[in-house]
């Protein structure tokens, strides 16, 4: 039976000599890469609800709702809603910006309340109540339960996307955001740009 060939080892002394070789050159171990994808969804859903709360904080700091409503009733949501309404320069007096400011700012609240967005006999109330609710839980879905279908009802509703305008228009919305972002922002902009021109509203 042959005994085992062991290969010998370096000394430490030759070690050394080889760091002090001019030709010696140490590689560091290379570091495994790896590649970052951004799904898209992520991306969209991510720039929408940057504009809800853009927004929010828009109008929280306009008319102070957030602070002061505790103890007040679902009027004075309304009543806030319509103030930073007035406050916004040129808006299209066709779109019913003021139900769909509320479903997207605060979805909970406009919808326990909204019997004060809607006039109607009091034997059809209970209908149409059904139906703007479904419309505030849309917006709501588009938001926290991305789709893509979501994405389409979004952008091919003028109020949202001229809500979406505003907040893609705005100098400081979109600072350090990196080439993903602003694709998407595009994207979604250019969608309601269309829906805008197409129910004559001037983007």
């Amino acid at each position: 039976m042959q005994p085992k060939m062991v290969e010998p080892k370096p000394s430490k002394k030759e070690d050394a000599k080889k760091e002090e070789d001019p030709d010696f050159c140490y590689k560091a171990p290379r570091k495994q890469k790896f590649e970052y994808n951004k799904r898209k969804d992520v991306i969209l859903k991510t720039i929408l609800r940057k504009c809800r709360r853009s927004l929010q904080d828009e109008f929280n700091e306009y008319t102070g709702y957030f602070s002061n409503r505790k103890m007040q009733g679902h009027q004075f949501l309304k009543d806030c809603i319509q103030k930073f309404y007035d406050s916004l320069p040129e808006k299209p007096e066709s779109l019913d910006l003021l139900f769909y400011l509320g479903a997207m700012l605060y979805p909970q609240e406009m919808s326990r309340g909204v019997d004060c967005f809607f006039e109607c006999e009091q034997d059809k109330k209970v209908k149409q109540r059904k139906f703007f609710r479904g419309k505030i839980q849309k917006v709501h879905d588009v938001l926290y339960r991305y789709s893509h279908e979501k994405m389409d009802y979004f952008v091919n509703v003028p109020e949202l996307s001229y809500l979406y305008s505003l907040f893609f228009k705005k100098a400081d919305a979109h600072q350090d955001e990196d080439q993903y972002y602003m694709n998407g922002a595009t994207e979604i902009f250019e969608k309601c740009k269309g829906t805008l021109i197409n129910s004559g509203v001037s983007v």
